[in-house]
């Protein structure tokens, strides 16, 4: 459904193609759109994900808990807290505090309510495509840091093993949120893909 809205999207503003960069559950959506409308995906990128099903390489139980977490109610700073171990490493949660307040901010202008949050987890793993990736013949890069504990590095090697020709790029010092930890390497990456 979220890769018909995307397509819909689309076609409200006229683009016939576009390269497709998605990140995480975004990353699943970015998959089904490559797969249900090839012709409408110039270049994909797929962002710290998987491909679910037998193949995917979960998160310990307790990161999956944690993550499952209802945040209602609770200030910025608290919701930093929680989630901050989860998405960044311990090193930018030390020496880059500004990163991570700059980026929930962003994010939590608009805050999704608890019961959307939920759907989305149970759309992420209900998600599979792992047997549908050898259809794909559009350029791929896959792109996942190295420490990220939400959805293991190990994902992302299943992800190029599968998509025929994919392109690997592993982020050493950085978790889930690769485009935070390092954001020069992570916009030199795409922009070298694109050309």
């Amino acid at each position: 459904m979220m890769a018909d809205d995307t397509i819909g999207l689309m076609d409200a503003l006229n683009i016939k193609r576009a390269h497709v960069f998605g990140h995480s559950l975004g990353g699943a959506i970015a998959q089904e759109i490559v797969l249900s409308y090839p012709e409408r995906v110039e270049k994909l990128v797929l962002g710290s994900t998987n491909c679910g099903g037998s193949k995917d390489i979960p998160a310990p139980t307790e990161i999956l808990q944690t993550l499952a977490r209802n945040r209602e109610g609770l200030t910025v700073e608290e919701i930093i807290q929680d989630m901050a171990p989860l998405i960044v490493t311990e090193d930018t949660i030390k020496n880059k505090p500004e990163l991570i307040e700059e980026e929930y901010r962003r994010f939590l202008k608009i805050r999704t309510p608890f019961y959307s949050f939920k759907r989305q987890m149970i759309a992420s793993g209900q998600f599979r495509s792992c047997r549908r990736l050898k259809n794909i013949s559009t350029p791929t890069l896959v792109m996942h840091g190295k420490k990220d504990i939400l959805v293991p590095p190990q994902n992302a090697e299943i992800l190029t093993n599968l998509i025929p020709g994919a392109t690997l790029v592993l982020f050493d010092n950085a978790a889930h949120f690769i485009f935070t930890e390092e954001p020069e390497k992570f916009v030199k990456t795409i922009l070298g893909f694109l050309k």
